[in-house]
């Protein structure tokens, strides 16, 4: 009609960068058609659940999106189906409204109730009259559904717990009032409410204009609340909406993941300022009863500059978020606890008050930077920081900066020393009066070594912990923590139903944090007594520390390796793969140094793409093994990664090469473990195989021998029958088949692995010595393996020098 193409040239006339644009209205025979801007980019709703964004970029993203939507409301357009699906965010991140078809329609008679029922207005629901209003409904709807992940569309239903702030839900609500004339008046106007950043300024302002008009007239009845400034302090305190605009662009401008891991700080830091302000609000009125807040202002004061240095590391190497940003959101302080400080503690002396205070911020920069994994940098400045703090003699200055420089030694890489200065710090933490620190330290040294199993220091420790948090009040945090070590000391002991009981409190405690690590020791207790929930706690453990960490965080990676180890031992190694290829990309996508899980991950990975018969994939990650070993220097490790790559060699048919990293390796397990080490034996069996296959009888015979010599043990026991096989295998092709065949008989009862190779000889064995061969058993091992046993047949037909006639008998 006249009217449609009226309404959709208007739409063309529309050129706004956050809507699709539409570029053309053509006819052909009776039917129109719109020629439009294509966009490449995904629905709102997809990108919300790939980005998880923070609160604040997704109101940002819907906030252009809504210019868009309010460009069109200017030119007279209603949408008329505004939700998730017809907002599409492009590759360069910017969000575009699409779909005006409905806005095109509104001549049909059906037009008023046409859109998606779950995100109409209740006027467009029941097929009354539409405007602009309308699309505000529609808009909140969608706005809901992000910020809280669920349906939301009651106006007078409140939203689930979550750190999206309140105000939040206050303008969402009004427009989803049912009422279209209580709804905002515009879109503008919805827009404007939603920006965080003036309404600091606009509460100020009110709140003084309201102040003045009031003192006109009622100055003499009013008396001033003195505690009543101290809510605007916070906009001169460390963390600003200005700051979190600024860490959230830095973090954005680097990409997706950057982006996530800057929002979970930022909710954090919100978090923080809140309490802190809280904080603030009670010690101005436990001043005004005339108590005694000196030491707490000194403890809010400090950690405002905490958090303060916290921001300007995170502002400066915004790139370190995706590793860091979850370990300086767990060390922001607490501000409740500076109410818990001694009221009577006047602090240090005025003589050397200006140095203390010094000296305490230098230990706040180093906790930040070992925070955000610079611990190594911060060790000659705490070094020199106790030395002039013990010429003070202070002794709560003397303890903290012990503290501190045990936590630096322990990420540093220095564990013994770390555990020493830390008893230091305990000590005279205790000596100085500050019994939670005492406490928290006593606590800390006990996890540090159970984590070393060591067992009898772990134990001592954590009695001195439990006696230190019996005086200073055991909090419920610190309950889990105590039970979560004094299971994992049980567990490493053998104690197992303590282990239990002490790991299952520890569970139900109130740490999210603390989850992890304890579904992970929860997981090795189950694998000590055989449970069959192991691998389901393994999972939990995995899905915990991605939760508390984020997908890509070298701790959830430490988790997929820990679950990928028990599916290979399942015998699961499509699953097992899995988990190790996203923990190697996680680990390398952090730039986390190379250690000794990510060697054994390229490892493991390796061995199961030979066994999916991808032998170029298998070599790259044996190389990587190789490379990391190098790196770490580590015999055992180094080892490891030359017995990798050995039998990668083998399986692509490449034996000197195999021979060679064989014989590395087993040097390497002689000088890391010793020789009659079952790991050490394994790789001289690996060698005894690979010499066999380059026609080395004699060097192979004397290696097998040799393994058979050694003691018998379960773990042993697949090294002794690959021996046996390699020496039926030379007794052939020495031409001593009664031999071979005495070999291959004790090996029928002992039931090797490889089916193919026993069945293969020993009827070999038999034929030779003119007997009837078992080709039944060959047949059935053949069908069994399918083509890789043709490819091993075809192989032992050329060393065992195999003629056509004995084919013949044998039925290959």
């Amino acid at each position: 009609s006249e009217l449609l193409e009226r309404e959709a040239r208007m739409l063309a006339r529309l050129s706004h960068p956050h809507v699709v644009q539409v570029h053309e209205l053509g006819r052909h025979g009776e039917r129109a058609y719109l020629v439009m801007e294509y966009v490449e980019g995904h629905s709102l709703a997809r990108w919300l659940a790939e980005a998880r964004p923070s609160w604040r970029v997704t109101v940002e993203m819907m906030r252009a999106a809504g210019e868009g939507l309010a460009a069109a409301h200017a030119l007279g357009l209603v949408h008329r189906d505004v939700k998730p699906d017809n907002l599409v965010v492009d590759d360069n991140g910017r969000p575009r409204l699409v779909d005006f078809g409905l806005a095109l329609s509104k001549l049909d008679s059906t037009a008023s109730f046409a859109g998606t029922p779950r995100y109409m207005a209740p006027e467009q629901l029941m097929g009354e009259g539409v405007d602009a209003r309308s699309d505000q409904f529609g808009f909140c709807v969608t706005l809901a559904e992000a910020l809280w992940n669920v349906p939301l569309r009651d106006a007078e239903a409140g939203p689930p717990p979550s750190v999206v702030p309140r105000w939040l839900w206050r303008v969402v609500r009004r427009g989803l009032r049912a009422d279209p004339e209580r709804r905002w008046p515009d879109m503008p106007a919805l827009l404007q409410a939603l920006d965080p950043q003036p309404r600091r300024r606009k509460r100020v302002a009110l709140t003084l204009g309201l102040a003045g008009a009031l003192a006109g007239s009622l100055w003499p009845t009013i008396e001033v609340d003195p505690c009543a400034t101290r809510d605007r302090e916070l906009d001169a305190a460390p963390w600003t909406t200005a700051r979190a605009g600024e860490l959230d662009t830095a973090a954005s401008a680097l990409g997706q993941l950057e982006a996530q891991s800057a929002g979970s700080l930022i909710d954090a830091l919100d978090r923080w300022a809140s309490h802190w302000r809280s904080a603030r609000m009670r010690s101005c009125r436990a001043a005004q009863r005339g108590e005694l807040v000196e030491s707490r202002e000194r403890c809010l004061a400090r950690q405002a500059r905490k958090v303060e240095l916290l921001v300007e590391l995170a502002l400066a190497q915004p790139e370190s978020l995706v590793v860091h940003a979850r370990e300086a959101a767990l060390g922001l302080p607490d501000p409740s606890a500076c109410e818990l400080d001694d009221p009577s503690d006047v602090g240090p002396s005025p003589t050397i008050a200006r140095e203390v205070e010094g000296l305490r911020e230098l230990a706040d920069r180093a906790a930040a930077a070992r925070l955000f994994g610079q611990a190594q940098a911060s060790l000659p400045a705490l070094e020199q920081g106790l030395e002039h703090a013990e010429r003070l003699g202070y002794l709560p200055l003397i303890a903290e900066l012990q503290a501190e420089l045990g936590s630096t030694h322990w990420l540093a890489g220095s564990p013994e020393q770390a555990l020493t200065v830390l008893e230091q710090a305990a000590r005279t933490a205790f000596v100085a009066g500050n019994d939670r620190l005492a406490a928290r330290l006593w606590l800390e040294l006990g996890g540090h070594a159970a984590a070393r199993s060591e067992l009898e220091r772990a134990r001592d420790w954590l009695e001195r912990a439990d006696d230190a948090w019996a005086r200073v009040g055991l909090d419920t945090g610190a309950r889990a923590q105590l039970d979560y070590v004094r299971g994992s000391i049980a567990l490493d002991a053998g104690e197992l139903a303590l282990a239990d009981r002490s790991l299952h409190a520890a569970l139900a405690g109130p740490d999210s944090n603390l989850r992890p690590f304890v579904l992970e020791r929860l997981a090795e207790l189950a694998e000590q007594r055989g449970d069959d929930d192991s691998l389901e706690l393994r999972v939990r453990a995995r899905t915990a520390a991605s939760e508390v960490f984020g997908p890509e965080h070298p701790r959830t990676a430490q988790q997929r390796y820990n679950l990928g180890i028990a599916l290979f031992g399942r015998d699961r190694p499509d699953e097992a793969r899995v988990e190790f290829d996203h923990a190697i990309a996680s680990w390398q996508r952090a730039h986390v140094q190379p250690h000794e899980d990510l060697a054994e991950a390229f490892n493991l990975a390796a061995f199961l793409a030979v066994q999916a018969g991808e032998f170029d994939g298998a070599l790259t990650y044996a190389k990587r093994a190789r490379a990391i070993a190098t790196e770490l220097e580590d015999r055992y490790i180094d080892a490891r990664a030359w017995t990798t790559l050995g039998v990668v060699h083998q399986a692509r048919s490449e034996p000197e090469l195999a021979m060679l990293a064989l014989e590395r390796a087993h040097r390497g397990y002689d000088q890391a473990l010793g020789p009659s080490d079952p790991e050490s034996i394994k790789a001289v069996v690996d060698l005894g195989a690979s010499l066999l296959e380059l026609g080395h009888l004699e060097r192979a015979r004397a290696i097998f021998e040799g393994v058979l010599m050694a003691v018998a043990t379960p773990d042993l026991e697949i090294a002794r029958i690959t021996a046996k096989l390699g020496l039926a295998e030379i007794e052939l092709q020495s031409e001593q088949p009664e031999r071979a065949r005495d070999l291959l008989v004790e090996l029928e009862v002992e039931t090797p692995l490889d089916r193919l190779d026993l069945a293969i000889l020993l009827a070999l064995a038999e034929l030779r010595l003119a007997g009837e061969p078992n080709t039944l058993a060959l047949a059935h091992a053949l069908a069994e393996t399918g083509e890789p046993g043709r490819t091993k047949l075809a192989g032992f037909v050329t060393k065992l020098a195999i003629d056509e006639s004995e084919r013949a008998r044998l039925g290959i």
